[in-house]
């Protein structure tokens, strides 16, 4: 049983630590970020860096957060180390310019000695190479030997270790020595040597620089403090055990997959062999990740943050093989991961029925493949040794995803089980082949896709009808079910229609497919989607909402007009758009992807650089002017290389026949482009940017909207802005200046509150100085208790009264929220003549249940017990004499 502070208390202390001293306690932000350019919220600074960058105000000065983390990149690493994990806590203590360096390393070491009472001869720090101050700082100040104070590169004290378009600087790590029992390679080297004896624990950023995807680094407006302590590593070393995984959160998810192995009838213990302590430390992180995951509304998928959720469910499912398990049983142990966390994150207890739902219908999904699988796989692997090879063929890896499920990956960690390779370019060529073979989403066999491309044989070409009214004749050619063809569809039947002849866009090159509805004489169809998985074959996806539908009927095709007129004032617009992005940015502009969607487009582009606001206002205008220049919208088929020759534009991802669309705006811009358009670009109506951001390295992304939508924002603007004014009691046109004034109103105010704090509001520093009693040359002491005060009021009256006497050693307590803060200070004359604040803190402290210390000429602590906090600094004179002897 390990030994030491639990997690849940360590966490809280934490917590209490940095509210004792100012910061403002922030909740965790959820697993999904806001940035669109990121899948997961992987550091505790990630919800900050708008602040750091100065484009959001902080919610505080200075705030502490303990932040919920998913990682997947070293995810072939967990469970064979004792430190890595897909899920872990990250504790943090950011400031937006309320102390830097000095103020960082500060409350670092206090927490980490003084409270935490980690032996300093244990502790090793490194600097960044060029970091004299923090050098200086750790030695002159904290009094860690030189010797012990390593200086490193760009590789391990800069963060982020990687280009990136975001806030950055040199950095400062505290290590501990773990002893010589944990391994390394040359103690002597200290952290710098190989192994884990030497563990790093808390690592602070000084928040400097914004760095730009070229590397290049522009100075913040305001410096900052981003730090990341480990919350699980920490743990480690509080509690003495060998790993994070031996810690008392993992307890309890150990024992119950230990309870499922023996109950499978295998019985394989943590300890029985290193294949099982690696499939205990997999499962029961991987468990904590998905757990935490779906709670944040993550679902699994073959994209995006949801593939990262699979993966990770999928991987520690193939792990319980190792210790016997081939039945469903994760579902099981989430109501295990949700009380040991319950805790930290009460919010999990609402979400547990979903979450073992979600996990139980995977686990099936998975469960039912997982055997053939691994069969096929082992064939695999015994085929190519038997040819003398070391790399599985690409396409038969492929072959292992599309049909058992086994992500690229985990196909990857079974092959180098066995010494083997993955060829990921063959994978990658077979993925794309596939994704060329099939544009329809909601098919995921190569059979499905067969059936279609026979489908399209059998009926006469479905296509789609640019002239169109709002009611359209149509025929009904077939009625399509999962891969086969239906007699009839009645009411409630999802299924899919094929028109001869449709005035339905299908969803492609970007643009969004029409909804409506189809009625024939025996019924009514509501069309929801519309995909063409085949040339030749549009698929009209949906329900009977009403009666029967069969094949050869006729029929009347609604279009949902008010939606088709949004999506062709959005896609004229993101003609525009893109044209205005070149002039303005350079011809280096691309497009890289698009959506367009009912009065609102999302436009992807190459660019190296953020759009700064100017060039974004800029680009609006330009867009507004062409939009009011009235310009005819003209259409114009013709061969390929006539149009390119033409100057016309190719859109990213498309691929065109020899006769191609070429749709032009006056004289402004020439495009090849299949989608729906105006007639004149006056149509657009209101165009407003949204938003501008980073998708990825390269690559930024543009939100707009157009027509109704951009005329509703409009009005909820000016809404807002009324409102506001109103409140502030101003003309609306002199809103800003009003919001100006009180800013800066209230940066005086708390300027003001400061000082008041720092001067202190109690007892006066020469009244209590002339009482101060002498207990020993050169030694005087002063007691002072200030009802509610924090630990600033109480520093400022301890500085003040050292001020007035170097012999003073000054005592004072407060009483605030149910605890006794305590600041002791020791003037020059009384440190010479022994008196030491760390000590005296600690003494005084322990008398009202608490403890703490610090250096020699100051410390804090804190007691539990208010109703002894008098009796406290009774006995302060007499614990003083004590120490002094």
């Amino acid at each position: 049983m390990s030994q030491g502070p639990t997690v849940d208390q360590l966490r809280q202390q934490y917590i209490d630590f940095f509210a004792q001293h100012d910061h403002k306690v922030m909740p965790s932000a959820p697993l999904i970020p806001q940035s669109p350019s990121t899948l997961l919220t992987g550091a505790g600074m990630q919800p900050f860096v708008p602040a750091f960058r100065g484009e959001a105000d902080p919610p505080a000065e200075n705030v502490v957060t303990a932040q919920k983390c998913v990682r997947s990149g070293d995810i072939e690493e967990v469970g064979r180390t004792a430190r890595h994990h897909t899920f872990f806590e990250m504790m943090g203590n950011f400031s937006f310019g309320g102390y830097f360096k000095k103020g960082a390393i500060d409350l670092a070491w206090e927490l980490v000695h003084d409270v935490w009472g980690i032996d300093a001869d244990l502790c090793w720090a490194s600097v960044y190479l060029d970091d004299d101050e923090s050098a200086d700082l750790w030695h002159h100040r904290i009094g860690i030997p030189k010797e012990r104070i390593l200086r490193m590169g760009k590789e391990d004290n800069w963060w982020p270790q990687t280009v990136w378009d975001g806030p950055c600087g040199p950095c400062t790590e505290i290590y501990v020595d773990q002893g010589p029992e944990i391994w390394c390679d040359d103690p002597d080297k200290g952290p710098e040597s190989k192994g884990d004896r030497f563990l790093e624990i808390w690592n602070l950023v000084f928040q400097m620089y914004n760095q730009s995807m070229d590397g290049s680094l522009a100075d913040l407006k305001t410096p900052g403090i981003d730090t990341g302590l480990g919350l699980e590593r920490m743990a480690a070393v509080m509690q003495g055990v060998p790993s994070n995984f031996d810690t008392d959160i993992f307890a309890p998810i150990m024992d119950g997959i230990a309870g499922v192995s023996k109950q499978s009838g295998s019985g394989v213990a943590y300890a029985d062999s290193e294949i099982a302590t690696v499939s205990y430390r997999a499962i029961a992180d991987h468990l904590r990740a998905v757990t935490f995951m779906i709670a944040d509304k993550i679902l699994p998928s073959n994209e995006g943050r949801g593939y990262v959720l699979r993966r990770i469910l999928r991987r520690a499912f193939r792990y319980a093989r190792n210790l016997g398990i081939t039945d469903p049983f994760l579902h099981g142990l989430v109501p295990t991961v949700v009380q040991a966390m319950s805790t930290g994150y009460p919010e999990l207890s609402d979400e547990q029925a979903t979450i073992v739902k979600i996990v139980r219908t995977e686990e099936d999904r998975f469960c039912s493949t997982l055997e053939q699988g691994m069969t096929k796989l082992e064939e695999l692997v015994a085929d190519v040794q038997g040819k003398g090879q070391d790399t599985l063929p690409g396409d038969e890896v492929f072959r292992l995803y599309d049909t058992f499920g086994f992500h690229r990956e985990l196909t990857e960690e079974l092959a180098l089980e066995k010494g083997l390779k993955v060829d990921r370019e063959g994978f990658e060529r077979a993925l794309e082949a596939q994704r060329e073979r099939s544009s329809f989403k909601y098919t995921e066999s190569a059979a499905e896709k067969a059936f279609y491309v026979q489908l399209g044989e059998q009926l006469e070409e479905s296509a789609f009808e640019r002239e169109w009214e709002p009611e359209t004749e149509a025929i009904i050619q077939a009625v399509v079910g999962d891969d086969t063809l239906l007699d009839d569809a009645e009411e409630g039947a999802d299924c899919a229609l094929v028109l001869r002849a449709t005035p339905f866009y299908a969803e492609k090159g970007g643009q969004s497919p029409d909804r409506g509805k189809i009625i024939t004489p025996t019924g009514e169809f509501s069309v929801e989607d519309v995909q063409e998985p085949v040339d030749g074959v549009i698929l009209h996806i949906g329900r009977v909402t009403s009666g029967r539908i069969e094949p050869g009927q006729s029929a009347m095709a609604h279009l949902a007009t008010s939606r088709r007129a949004g999506i062709r004032r959005a896609h004229s617009a993101t003609h525009l758009l893109h044209k205005a992005l070149r002039d303005e940015l350079g011809g280096h502009v691309a497009q890289a992807g698009s959506l367009v969607e009912d009065d609102r487009l999302r436009f992807d582009f190459s660019h190296f650089e953020a759009v700064t606001p100017d060039q974004l206002e800029s680009i609006e205008r330009q867009v507004q002017e062409r939009i009011l220049a009235d310009m005819p919208v003209m259409t114009e088929v013709m061969p390929l290389e006539q149009a390119k020759e033409a100057g016309a534009m190719a859109l990213f991802g498309e691929k065109y026949a020899a006769s191609v669309r070429v749709v032009s705006m006056g004289e402004y811009c020439m495009e090849l482009c299949g989608g729906t358009h105006l007639d004149r670009t006056s149509g657009v109506g209101p165009f407003v940017v949204l938003a501008e951001t980073s998708v990825a390295a390269g690559t930024r992304r543009i939100e707009a909207l157009t027509g109704l939508a951009a005329a509703e924002h409009a009005r909820e603007q000016r809404r807002v802005i009324q409102l506001a004014a109103k409140e502030l009691g101003t003309p609306p046109s002199e809103l800003l200046g009003k919001v100006e004034s009180l800013t800066e109103t209230t940066k005086d105010l708390r300027k003001q509150i400061q000082d008041l704090k720092r001067r202190g509001s109690g007892p006066s520093a020469e009244g209590l100085a002339s009482e101060a009693t002498q207990v020993a040359d050169g030694v005087k002491i002063v007691t002072a208790k200030l009802e509610g005060a924090d630990q600033e009021e109480l520093s400022g009256l301890a500085d003040r009264l050292v001020e007035k006497d170097a012999q003073v050693v000054a005592v004072v307590a407060g009483v605030a929220d149910g605890k006794v803060p305590i600041v002791c200070k020791v003037g020059e004359d009384a440190v010479a003549a022994g008196a030491n604040a760390g000590k005296l803190a600690g003494a005084v402290a322990k008398v009202c249940g608490g403890g703490g210390g610090g250096r020699p000429e100051f410390a804090r602590a804190g007691g539990k017990d208010p109703s002894k906090g008098d009796e406290a600094l009774e006995q302060a004179p007499e614990l003083l004499k004590g120490l002094l002897g």
